[in-house]
């Protein structure tokens, strides 16, 4: 949203040139601060910004930033009594799956992410648990309590596991930094040592681009470059349907396949409990969506708003349990990042792959 806002902004700016200078300008300068062009610029200088443990141990890891500390740890999923393949009844199957997920999720409070790491023809399956807080103690009580439940949980079911553990997640190193690309940026604002700048447009833009080059320069810190083909999940755009048991078994098998061709990969999907109030948040975008679309009579409007509350009725009719998600996969191969996207969008999700990250990465590996 905030990047269509800006190229609006910006194409208007553009647009009121030949009637007001002043404005356009204003308007571009709005456009670009809300573009933040900055930050793609300091990836480039810098490398992405990761969060790494301040301190890491064999069955635990802590991240500390400002005031407040994250605790973590993993347990690796060695073997399942109930995969896809295993499944004779289509209903049980989705039910058992429901059943294991929402069990997994023992404190809402807490973030939760399945890895699957892929090297060399090996899958490795990990659950991690993270918790946050002021106070590193109470915050490894907390994460030791929800182990309890969680493996009690995961015998229930059937779930073989080992651990806890802290194991080396890939396809990351630290970045050469690359100070002088931004002098290209800089250069230009070079003739104003001669002119001091005009309120117009041009000289604008060149001004800008001197902050924005600056200002990265000056934002140094230890980055690190990703090792592979980044594909990250924008939309879930399967939200807005119901499935049936068949369709939902089909497309785990499909899925279940797919992975087992693919090789050298890292998928990452962080987990969150999504608030009680995300069906009354969908439900009213519907309503305001289905007005915008009577009023103007377009087919398109109407088309999202009814997917938007066949979403909400999921959620409040249902009560089906819902989740914030954050998808990123790491490929080393650009063959297998092409066909890992396909079957995503095949599966209702909206990817990008290689994006700018601009943040993205930051938690992925340690929460």
């Amino acid at each position: 949203m905030r990047k269509k806002t800006a190229f609006i902004v910006l194409g208007l700016s553009f647009l009121t040139i030949p009637m007001d200078q002043r404005l356009a300008t204003i308007l571009f300068a709005i456009g670009w601060v809300l573009l933040e062009p900055w930050i793609i610029l300091r990836e480039a200088v810098w490398g992405i910004r990761m969060n790494l443990p301040v301190k890491k141990g064999s069955t635990f890891y802590l991240l500390k930033r400002g005031k407040r500390f994250k605790y973590g740890t993993f347990i690796e999923i060695t073997d399942v009594e109930h995969g896809s393949f295993d499944a004779v009844d289509e209903r049980e199957f989705c039910l058992k799956s429901k059943l294991l997920l929402d069990g997994m999720i023992v404190d809402p409070d807490a973030e939760y992410a399945l890895i699957y790491v892929k090297r060399n023809g090996i899958l490795r399956v990990f659950l991690q648990v993270v918790v946050e807080g002021v106070d590193p103690q109470l915050l490894k009580t907390r994460v030791a309590r929800i182990l309890y439940i969680l493996t009690r949980h995961l015998d229930a079911m059937g779930v073989r596991y080992s651990g806890p553990l802290v194991p080396d997640l890939p396809w990351i190193s630290p970045a050469s930094r690359k100070p002088w690309c931004i002098i290209p940026i800089l250069a230009p604002a070079v003739k104003f040592i001669f002119n001091p700048p005009e309120f117009s447009l041009p000289d604008s833009t060149i001004v800008l681009l001197f902050l924005t080059g600056l200002y990265s320069l000056l934002s140094s810190y230890k980055g690190y470059r990703v090792e592979g083909r980044v594909v990250l999940v924008v939309e879930n755009s399967s939200l807005y349907s119901t499935p049936s048991y068949m369709e939902t078994l089909q497309k785990s098998q499909w899925f279940s396949r797919i992975m087992g061709v693919l090789d050298n990969f890292m998928l990452v999907a962080r987990i969150k409990l999504a608030p009680p109030s995300l069906g009354e948040t969908l439900e009213k975008r519907a309503f305001r969506l289905y007005e915008r679309a009577t009023a103007f009579d377009k087919l398109s409007l109407m088309a999202k708003a009814e997917r938007l509350y066949t979403a909400a009725r999921r959620r409040m009719l249902g009560r089906e349990s819902t989740y914030l998600a954050k998808i990123v996969a790491i490929f080393e191969s650009k063959s297998d990042s092409k066909t890992f996207s396909k079957m995503l969008e095949d599966l209702g999700f909206t990817v990008t792959v290689d994006p700018i990250l601009k943040g993205f990465m930051e938690d992925v590996y340690y929460g």
